[in-house]
């Protein structure tokens, strides 16, 4: 057969990587092919570990400073699900920030969960989802005293970092778990400026990292951490169990410990460095590009990571910037949408990346054409008419988008990157839903559950 996929992968001609995943295409690992090998003697049980893949668990723990660590190698998604599980029961009711990854809302259907949701603000000045009022997630908990856990996300897509330490406070009053999806700050905790905001320091239960997307790992790595005795061990191994291989990647283990250790040696100089980069960057393309580093007036972020740079070009979609990038600079961008364009740096990016970048956004400054102008976005709240359990197995047809306005989704529809819902199972789909999905494509931004302009509902 032709090899489509090997094919398509050698013609990446993108010299400078500013996106996912963490080892940036370079040469880095100190392992390769041949150390793929499956469960022998010697080399441990990812799902019953007490060998080498149990010692270096141990080790990761000690070195992030949490009780307990887990390799999963199907990642944060699977490591979200795990953890949601491990804390709940079948029709246990838990609280989700709204613009959590999809993988959240799939555990509602797998774990037979009710949810309610919680908001996070909308920055009008710069056009931007923000992060959450503390006293937003306490009214939501006093309203509904059954709920089990609560599942947020820090930092966001963008960088935003919420105020763990207050909420998680607040949660455990409440007598709640606190799950907080870190997939994009794995790095955080070696980061002298940034690791008092991790949710490792800031008294979450059960923190989940994407190592591969933030740290130099391999694509699908992720570490689940546990920081809370009441979970066992035995109950997180269980529930690997039901969604795990039973031929876990041996390479892919070795990358999340080569990464950590990685971070260990070098994480901190590394980090410190990238940002004066960034900062100098930003410095020289004052006037030109527009980045965002927070809003001291926005008192519902606890801080934004440096090493995403989230920026804008007036003239241009953040959709265009990707693609002129890549077609003219040989520059791979994380994703752009319809104002900014999300560039992710790493551990092993050096100087002359950053100066690339910068020669590239000053060329495209240069060459606008005329300045298009910024909209707001549309903040949607999806009324839930019946469990995303119940509707994912409920009796449904595809219709027509627009002929779908008043219907119940059976499915997910959502913007990707970064795969967070428009609509979720069980929620009504509006007018101003199939506004938001329509303008999404129309700028040619990918949508996931929306095939050849149908959708799927309930009967």
């Amino acid at each position: 057969m032709e090899r489509h996929i090997f094919n398509v992968v050698q013609r990446m001609k993108d010299k400078v990587v500013f996106s996912m995943p963490g080892h940036k295409s370079k040469d880095i690992f100190d392992f390769d092919y041949k150390n793929d090998i499956t469960e022998t003697v010697g080399t441990d049980n990812l799902l019953n570990p007490n060998g080498c893949i149990l010692k270096s668990q141990q080790e990761i723990a000690e070195i992030y400073g949490v009780k307990r660590t887990y390799y999963v190698e199907n990642g944060s998604t699977g490591a979200l699900n795990i953890a949601i599980s491990a804390v709940t029961n079948p029709n246990d009711h838990v609280l989700i920030q709204r613009n959590c990854h999809k993988s959240v809302y799939n555990s509602l259907v797998i774990n037979d969960l009710v949810p309610s949701y919680v908001y996070a603000n909308y920055n009008n000045k710069y056009n931007l989802i923000t992060g959450i009022d503390p006293e937003d997630i306490r009214r939501q908990l006093e309203k509904d005293p059954m709920i089990k856990a609560v599942v947020l996300v820090s930092p966001n897509y963008f960088g935003v970092c919420l105020k763990l330490k207050e909420i998680a406070d607040i949660v455990h009053k409440f007598n709640a778990y606190l799950i907080v999806d870190e997939a994009h700050g794995s790095h955080m905790a070696f980061s002298e400026k940034l690791r008092e905001y991790s949710a490792i320091n800031c008294g979450a239960d059960i923190i989940v990292h994407s190592t591969h997307k933030t740290i130099p790992s391999l694509t699908q790595t992720a570490l689940l951490h546990v920081n809370n005795d009441e979970i066992s061990h035995r109950k997180i191994i269980n529930r690997m169990n039901l969604v795990s291989s039973t031929s876990p990647s041996y390479l892919l283990m070795q990358s999340s410990e080569f990464a950590v250790s990685y971070m260990q040696e070098h994480g901190a100089k590394r980090l410190a460095e990238n940002s004066e980069f960034i900062k100098k960057m930003k410095e020289n393309l004052k006037g030109q590009v527009k980045f965002f580093d927070g809003d001291k007036n926005d008192d519902t972020i606890a801080c934004v990571d440096d090493s995403k740079i989230l920026m804008r070009i007036d003239g241009y979609t953040g959709f265009d910037v990707v693609k002129k990038l890549f077609m003219s600079y040989n520059i791979r961008l994380e994703m752009g949408d319809l104002y900014y364009v999300l560039a992710l740096s790493s551990v092993v990016d050096e100087k002359d990346d950053f100066k690339i970048l910068e020669s590239a956004l000053k060329n495209l400054y240069k060459n606008i054409d005329e300045i298009c102008e910024v909209k707001s976005i549309n903040i949607i709240k999806p009324g839930l008419i019946t469990t995303p359990r119940k509707a994912y197995y409920s009796a449904s047809e595809e219709v027509d988008i627009k002929d779908a306005i008043g219907r119940v989704s059976a499915s997910i529809i959502a913007a990707y990157p970064p795969g967070i819902p428009v609509v979720s199972y069980g929620e009504l789909i509006t007018e101003k839903i199939v506004e938001e999905i329509l303008n999404y494509e129309n700028v040619g931004i990918e949508v996931v559950g929306i095939a050849d302009n149908k959708v799927e509902v309930i009967l």
